[in-house]
């Protein structure tokens, strides 16, 4: 019986002393073409994978970071409201246009709206950091929320914000552009191509 050119072990055709071990194992190396049956050699094309853009991870740190802020401000200032009353108690009301009481009432009240609408912009951050749309979606709708509670703030205690640069218009005004930038940077993810984020959604479909 001849050995297989894929055999181990040596020739037996060859003179003593010149036998050649051959290798068990052989490397290909080369190019795949495939045929598609009319003659012509089908070379498949190379595709480079390109990673994720990295926006939706600083989108979502810098969202946390701001959430986070806003949080503890909020929570210092629903802390602070009855120490802010007692501080202004003496204050003429005449020298600040509204009384000790309603500044303080104001002051709780936006607060603890703010702790309300900081906790899902925290975790909207924390979502568009894992690249998940949704996240995306929920601090958009954050944003949108405090423009309405900053704007139902405004005339619900006008005689605040009257005393204020710009008066209640002013206010609105200022409000509606802060709300409009933190709705721009908070998009950004989805404005970059090749975000890498998934399908999830808060929104049904």
């Amino acid at each position: 019986m001849e050995p297989t050119p894929w055999s181990e072990g040596t020739v037996d055709n060859v003179p003593d002393g010149q036998a050649t071990a051959i290798p068990s194992s052989v490397s290909l190396s080369g190019q795949v073409q495939t045929y598609d049956g009319t003659g012509v050699v089908q070379t498949p094309t190379m595709v480079y994978v390109q990673p994720p853009s990295g926006a939706a991870k600083i989108m979502g740190i810098l969202i946390v970071i701001y959430g986070a802020f806003g949080l503890l401000v909020s929570i210092g200032g629903v802390a602070g409201a009855g120490l802010l009353e007692g501080l202004l108690a003496d204050v003429p009301e005449d020298d600040l246009g509204f009384s000790s009481e309603t500044m303080a009432s104001y002051l709780f009240v936006s607060s603890l709206l703010g702790v309300v609408t900081a906790i899902p912009t925290i975790l909207g951050g924390v979502w568009t950091m894992q690249y998940q749309r949704r996240g995306v979606h929920l601090g958009l709708l954050a944003v949108g929320v405090s423009f309405i509670v900053n704007v139902a703030l405004t005339f619900a205690y006008s005689e605040i914000t009257a005393a204020g640069i710009g008066g209640v218009g002013g206010a609105v005004i200022s409000s509606l552009i802060g709300s409009g930038i933190c709705g721009l940077l908070v998009a950004v993810p989805l404005l970059v191509s090749d975000n890498g984020l998934d399908d999830s959604t808060l929104f049904p479909r």
